[in-house]
């Protein structure tokens, strides 16, 4: 008798272990699923943090492009040296931009062209570019993000 009630405790035993390592799989399983998930939704904010910079590089960079343009085209409409005007934009869409315009420059042949492109989420580009207006060329971009 005392062995069919060893083998009765056993079966408790048994079905007690089952669903103690069972309960520990699935646990570590949601954690590795939890801990993907986690990920995933980082890689995903970076992404999109990501692609806003450049975003806004490609408003900025446009934006100080069509100033130079239109000062090669037009070098008179800036009047006389030294060249400190000051100029801002909204563009309206889905992710409102601001566009800050600064063109500086003295007696020497080279304008600075400043374009700040920045968003309501406080980030922002600013695009530099130095113009030689004797050779009406582009010398130098610079990007600060």
């Amino acid at each position: 008798m005392e062995r069919c009630t060893i083998l009765q405790k056993g079966k408790g035993h048994a079905l007690l272990s089952i669903v103690l390592v069972s309960f520990i799989v699935l646990s570590v399983f949601s954690f590795v699923i939890f801990s993907i998930s986690m990920r995933t939704l980082n890689v995903e904010i970076w992404q999109t943090k990501h692609y806003e910079k450049l975003r806004l590089s490609y408003i900025a960079r446009s934006a100080a492009n069509s100033v130079v343009e239109a000062i090669s085209a037009d070098l008179a409409a800036l009047g006389a040296f030294p060249v400190n005007k000051h100029s801002t934009a909204t563009i309206s869409s889905i992710s409102p931009t601001e566009i800050d315009i600064v063109i500086s420059g003295d007696v020497s042949p080279h304008l600075i062209v400043k374009a700040k492109a920045a968003n309501e989420d406080d980030q922002s580009v600013t695009v530099t570019i130095r113009y030689n207006i004797e050779t009406r060329k582009i010398i130098q971009w610079r990007d600060d993000q």
